[in-house]
């Protein structure tokens, strides 16, 4: 163009022709027409979401097309002037028609009201596609029917289906304010694109998706509580390379940045990530008011004994983490390799100074003073796994999957004794894992029919290595006090199973599975020589019904068995006495929970515009040989409590829900979520323990034209653990504005969190066999956050082919 200008048009023609190009372009750009409405039922005015309204041309081809959301709204774009017939269209219903004539201006088709038609889509031919519909358990979308998919990139076109989008404070889908936690392409993990990765789709065309699946929380299928997207792909993904930046900061002193890129070029893709985390958040103070009462109850003065002490701790922290991922396809994408690397180092600093004024009956009061210093470092370890899959048809999938991971830390505690003779001792310890998981899985579906039956079959072992040494009492003489630690290894063999499966056209959506494990486990405990092994084989059946009774009612209902097993943290016998009247130790005696849970819900969408959804809830636990964090006095002269892990006889919960949604203004939606539970913690054959809790979440979400503000109230309980007898419910308010520039690929958030306090201390009372005590717990009071994205890349987007018979216009 710039050559055409230059040599072969004089000036004043020169300008000429620029000038008529520019207004060619302000008039192209004109020529889009937005058209609006809201659709509603003839009898009732209720609101139809997911009505497809389409905008058809005068050969029969579809110009445009969108789906009315929750309210029944709808905005059309039409990008070429002329003569269309709208079409409103939606199963069930009779078609609404009506010819427009789109030149430029915007065009508002007011108050649709659709007639109930036992003739569904009728007559309408091409223009009655129903592109966007919404089964028991997922909303879908035909991507290649609507003409947009060869103008929007794939993120942008997410924005088809109501409720889904980008949140601009982070870049990553959401639905109705939710969090789009996983995506799976093809229905398998993707090393491209997935719930960490998703900026990639900025980059790449519509039209190479041919569905759309947002799996809708609570799927029988998938056993899902946040929502998950499935794209099916037309072809295979472009060459090209994407990259993202994060960077976050908050006030209190902390700050992280991550830089994430992806390549995917001829013969091996990869995929980069790094993230460097600092934090030096102010101290944090805990007041701890102890009483110690006799074997009656009835000591003197309110107890055998008192003790009130504090504890101020600061830390100061770093880290580094790598992931690397090599990944390809063959055989046209049916065949997968992924290999991933990644490497981690951190170092933490710790302080603390303890406080503590004790009285004992009859006796004068003791002052005691300590401080300990904690230097704790893990250095790069190698992690590795292998990916390799096969997949054929619809949805069949075979699945080899390894991975090992190796971890270790080393702490060195200097420990001082504050008191008139300041003498200094040295606690050494260190902690290993490593973890080999071998996993092979098998996916069969309905070739016919998608969805309506699917079953997969996993099976596979976990070795499990925890190496831990303690050395207590280091003196400058190179002496030690005591030693400690476990050597310990387990190993889990499983097979698990689950059928899933659709009737009544899509209505109703179950599943039933089964998990079988046999656990394994050796070892020592090194500081008492002590034997930790014990044998154990569980059978945990799970069912999980979703019934779509009508458009408006959705109930769903499952029982689940689940198994957890104690982390390393928790069985690691090593002994914190920086605190000498509050110690915590581990328990490697500590065995696996089994918990039954059966759950409840039904949802309702209400013909309100402004109260669009309410759903209710209630769900019962049973928990036997319960892993619980519990407090014991051992001597009450001393007056010292020992918090550690301990398998309590049971526990049992029983709660209810409250879920609504409210929409006052159309760009506003406030969510509300409230939740009552009784707890029951049977500790041991004297200790009884049971009590109420509440909470409460409100969000309010506002779309302006220029930025999105975001508003979260929470009212929740404070230490609420199996000995809690007394809580105070805590009020946390925060604001966030936020905005995504989407020319530049750039997106900015700031934020103030717990605005309501400052460093103010929230108590929490908890009793065991023979004391009360009353906790002060400091907040972290009110902080600003601040965070930024970047996204930049290329990728090499083909136009794809199509061939339309001459005979079918």
């Amino acid at each position: 163009m710039k050559s055409f200008f230059r040599y072969h048009l004089p000036g004043t023609l020169k300008a000429f022709v620029f000038f008529i190009f520019l207004l060619s372009a302000a008039y192209s750009y004109a020529a889009v027409t937005t058209v609006v409405g809201s659709v509603r039922e003839r009898d009732g005015g209720r609101a139809v979401e997911f009505a497809n309204v389409s905008a058809v041309d005068s050969t029969g081809r579809i110009a445009a097309i969108c789906a009315t959301d929750e309210s029944g709204d709808f905005i059309l774009h039409v990008r070429k002037e002329g003569r269309y017939r709208i079409n409103v269209t939606f199963v069930g219903y009779a078609t609404w028609e009506k010819e427009v004539v789109c030149a430029g201006e915007g065009i508002d088709l007011g108050r649709i009201r659709l007639k109930r038609s036992s003739e569904e889509l009728a007559g309408a031919g091409i223009t009655a596609k129903t592109l966007i519909r919404k089964e028991a358990d997922r909303i879908t979308y035909d991507v290649l029917e609507d003409p947009d998919a060869g103008r929007l990139n794939m993120a942008a076109f997410m924005s088809k289906i109501p409720g889904l989008e980008e949140s601009p404070s982070d870049g990553k889908l959401q639905y109705k304010d939710g969090r789009v936690a996983k995506i799976l392409i093809d229905n398998k993990d993707n090393p491209i694109i997935n719930g960490q990765r998703q900026y990639p789709m900025t980059f790449i065309r519509a039209d190479y998706m041919s569905k759309i699946e947002l799996i809708l929380p609570g799927s029988p299928e998938y056993n899902n509580e946040e929502p998950i997207l499935l794209i099916t792909l037309d072809r295979e993904l472009p060459l090209g390379i994407a990259s993202e930046i994060h960077a976050s900061a908050q006030t209190t002193n902390s700050y992280s940045v991550s830089p994430d890129v992806v390549a995917n070029v001829p013969f091996i893709g990869i995929g980069v990530n790094y993230k460097y985390s600092y934090a030096h958040e102010p101290s944090i103070y805990t007041r701890t008011e102890r009483t110690v009462f006799d074997a009656d109850g009835s000591g003197s003065s309110g107890g055998d004994g008192y003790v009130d002490s504090s504890n101020e701790s600061r830390s100061k922290s770093s880290s580094h983490n790598i992931n690397v991922n090599l990944f390809r396809s063959a055989f046209k994408d049916k065949l997968d390799f992924v290999f991933s690397m990644s490497t981690s180092y951190s170092d933490v600093e710790r302080k603390s100074d303890a406080y503590s004024l004790q009285q004992n009956p009859g006796e004068e009061s003791l002052e005691r003073r300590t401080s300990a210093l904690s230097d704790i470092k893990s250095p790069f370890r190698f992690n590795a796994g292998l990916d390799v899959n096969y997949s054929w048809g619809k949805s069949n999938l075979v699945q080899l999957r390894y991975t090992f991971s190796n971890n270790y830390s080393v702490e060195n505690e200097y420990m001082y004794d504050g008191m008139s003779d300041p003498s200094e001792s040295m606690n050494v310890s260190t902690s290993s894992t490593k973890e080999h998981n071998i996993g092979l899985m098998l996916r069969l579906a309905s070739r016919k029919k998608p969805g309506l039956w699917g079953i997969t079959v996993t099976g596979g072992y976990m070795f499990r290595d925890y190496d831990d040494s303690d050395i207590y009492g280091y003196s400058a003489a190179g002496t030690h006090g005591s030693i400690g630690g476990m050597d310990y290894m387990q190993g889990v063999g499983y097979l698990s199973g689950s059928f899933s499966g659709r009737v009544f056209d899509r209505k109703v959506m179950y599943s039933i599975s089964f998990n079988a494990e046999n656990v394994t486990n050796r070892g020592t405990d090194v500081g008492t020589g002590a034997s930790l092994d014990y044998d154990e084989f569980n059978f945990i059946p799970r069912a999980h019904l979703n019934w779509r009774i009508t458009r408006g009612i959705r109930f769903g209902a499952s029982y689940s068995c689940k198994t957890a097993r104690p982390r390393q943290s928790m069985l690691d016998p090593y002994e914190d006495d920086s605190d000498p009247h509050n110690i915590t130790v581990g328990n490697p005696d500590l065995k696996g929970e089994i918990s039954h849970n059966v759950d409840a819900d039904i949802e309702f969408e209400l013909p309100l515009k402004w109260f669009p959804e309410i759903s209710l809830g209630g769900m019962c636990s049973l928990t036997g040989n319960a892993i619980e964090r519990i407090s014991y006095i051992s001597d009450a002269t001393d007056n010292v409590t020992t918090t550690t892990y301990m398998n309590i006889g049971e526990r049992k919960k029983y709660s209810a829900s409250l879920n609504m949604r409210f929409k006052p203004a159309k760009k506003v939606n406030i969510s509300l979520r409230a939740n009552c539970a009784n707890e029951i913690f049977n500790i041991s054959d004297t200790q009884v323990n049971s009590f109420w809790s509440f909470s409460l979440t409100e969000m309010c979400v506002a779309r302006f034209r220029y930025f999105t503000l975001l508003q979260m109230f929470r009212l929740y309980p404070s230490a609420v653990d199996a000995q809690t007898r007394a809580f105070r419910l805590n009020p946390s308010l925060g604001f966030e504005i936020s905005r995504y520039w989407d020319k530049i690929h750039l997106g900015t958030s700031i934020g103030v969190t717990d605005l309501l306090h400052g460093r103010s201390s929230t108590p929490s009372v908890k009793a065991g066999d023979g004391f009360v005590q009353t906790t002060y717990s400091q907040r972290l009071g009110r902080y600003v956050h601040f965070s930024i994205f970047w996204r930049i890349g290329k990728f090499k987007n083909s136009p794809s082919v199509k061939h339309e018979s001459y005979d079918m216009d």
